[in-house]
């Protein structure tokens, strides 16, 4: 190798871990790196500024995915945000992901216990279900990447951590946005069909960003993440700040409660959604697309699932099909829950919504640690292994997959 190409090679390293290899380093011959940043970041504003016209949650993460995924793949060059950002982004998503849970009441989630046990089981279930069929359909995507991409609830914390617990960051990103793209645009289209919802009286909104609420987020996403990581929590810079911040949420009165501003959380958004998507390439884009019926079809079958459930949930509690719908709900929860705050639905919704995703985060943190070291693991990787054709087999040490020599 010539000094020239060494010196370049410095210049640019490149962060090995899951993100393709195949994206090229900055050899001099592409784009600058600040114009790179400048377009990506531009086609960002355009983008999450259209998607939050449309009303869509968590617009401007997806916004920023894509941008940088397109920059990627156009430039030919992976755009790697500074880890320092990250470990600021990562902070507020926990503490995002902590606010519904603090609205939780046990009176109420003792009442509809029942119902909240069946319908997330079943959920969870069919995500497990779904992402085992979809790493068995797909070449090159594990079972702990395809469980990461069909888990339905929490989006944006299992896509900041996904590469942490071991999947493939930019298509468990990619999967998980897809079906809340899919949910949320889903859900305003089938209530009227499903017929009109009892009434009930809400509690009032306050519209207020109090100060203190304010102190408390920057406290927590200070102090919370390097403490989580010096107890070894696995992926410390988000579940440390959703825990300290679940914590402080339901001890403490309202006016001390965390509080994001819309701010904070944009830019939260983006810097993750550029993680995301930045570290893309032509080989991940054309996979994603060679897959893209089996993971639409798991995500229909997961909202068809779900929707039996609303029908059961209907059924046992007496309560509408339109409400029983957004309880059962795969997902998108902010989305569903300012829908049934519009509509007037009743307190079945935030509690089925709140607990199944409290469920779901706590299935992604821990069922790959948990597969890796029992029966169900190897016994899904041994099926793999022995159906797949010889040319591509799984590497059931690492968890990968490795072309066979020819």
């Amino acid at each position: 190798m010539s000094a020239g190409s060494t010196a370049a090679t410095k210049r640019h390293p490149v962060e090995v871990g899951n993100h393709d290899t195949s994206a090229n380093v900055d050899s001099g011959n592409g784009l600058h790196p600040l114009t790179r940043w400048t377009l990506c970041l531009a086609l960002t504003l355009a983008v999450g500024v259209m998607l939050t016209g449309l009303g869509l949650a968590g617009g401007w993460l997806i916004a920023a995915m894509l941008a940088a995924g397109l920059t990627a793949l156009g430039t030919g060059h992976v755009l790697v945000p500074n880890g320092r950002l990250v470990r600021l982004a990562q902070p507020v998503i926990g503490v995002l992901a902590a606010l519904p849970l603090c609205e939780l009441r046990g009176g109420t989630s003792v009442s509809y216990g029942g119902a909240a046990l069946v319908a997330i089981v079943c959920t969870l279930t069919l995500s497990i279900g779904c992402g085992l069929l979809l790493a068995r359909a797909a070449q090159g995507i594990t079972p702990i990447t395809g469980i990461l991409s069909m888990i339905a609830g929490g989006a944006s914390t299992v896509s900041t951590i996904s590469d942490q617990l071991g999947g493939d960051q930019r298509f468990v990103s990619l999967s998980q946005y897809l079906r809340l793209i899919i949910v949320s645009a889903t859900v305003p289209v089938v209530l009227p069909l499903l017929g009109s919802t009892a009434h009930h009286a809400g509690a009032p909104v306050d519209q207020r960003m109090p100060a203190v609420g304010l102190v408390v987020t920057v406290a927590i996403v200070a102090v919370a993440g390097p403490c989580a990581a010096r107890m070894k929590i696995p992926a410390p810079h988000l579940l440390g700040p959703l825990l300290v911040a679940l914590v402080v949420g339901m001890c403490m009165p309202a006016g001390l409660r965390p509080a994001v501003p819309d701010l904070m959380k944009n830019a939260a958004y983006i810097i993750i959604g550029l993680q995301a998507g930045g570290g893309f390439s032509r080989s991940a884009a054309r996979r994603f697309a060679r897959l893209l019926p089996h993971t639409v079809t798991c995500i229909a079958a997961t909202i068809a699932g779900c929707f039996g459930m609303a029908v059961v949930l209907s059924t046992w509690y007496h309560i509408p099909l339109t409400e029983a719908y957004l309880a059962a709900s795969p997902g998108g929860i902010y989305s569903v829950l300012a829908i049934s705050h519009d509509i007037g639905a009743g307190p079945v919704v935030p509690t089925l919504q709140v607990l199944r995703m409290i469920v779901m985060l706590a299935t992604a943190i821990a069922l790959p640690c948990l597969l890796s070291r029992n029966w169900l693991w190897r016994r899904c990787v041994d099926i793999r292994h022995r159906l797949s054709p010889p040319s591509h087999r799984l590497d059931t040490r690492r968890g990968s997959v490795e072309r066979a020599e020819p």
